[in-house]
């Protein structure tokens, strides 16, 4: 009897270990380069001369409009919508760093185009940025 309890026991609390680090998200996050990972928007705001996008970070990339991946291979996701019906499409592309806040993002199909943005703040759980027109 005594043997069967302890084999329980010993069951029971691999289990609750098993299933308490399954449940959690763990971000990830590389403190050399911040920016890496995958990022959900949470609201934008008007400045007087951009759009401020205020961001936080989350364990997968989210199928929302919005959502941001950067890879530490320089691949680069962003849900954005498209077209007069606000489409929403998936945007792939590489991302460069011009300096520490500033960055350069080449997209692929169906944009082709080249984007800067401006990081104003970023660490381990959020990012605010905007992007740079004209320059």
């Amino acid at each position: 009897m005594n043997g069967n309890r302890i084999r329980y026991l010993v069951c029971f609390w691999i289990m609750l270990f098993l299933f308490t680090r399954c449940g959690k998200d763990e971000l990830n996050y590389d403190k050399d380069n911040p920016l890496l990972g995958n990022w959900e928007l949470i609201v934008s705001s008007e400045e007087p001369s951009y759009t401020l996008y205020h961001m936080k970070r989350t364990a997968e990339f989210q199928e929302k409009y919005g959502s941001l991946f950067f890879g530490a291979d320089n691949k680069f996701l962003y849900r954005s919508s498209w077209g007069f019906a606000g489409q929403i499409v998936k945007v792939s592309g590489t991302w460069s760093a011009l300096n520490d806040t500033l960055f350069r993002i080449e997209t692929g199909e169906p944009f082709r185009e080249t984007w800067k943005i401006a990081l104003t703040k970023i660490n381990k759980e959020t990012m605010e940025y905007y992007f740079l027109y004209g320059e």
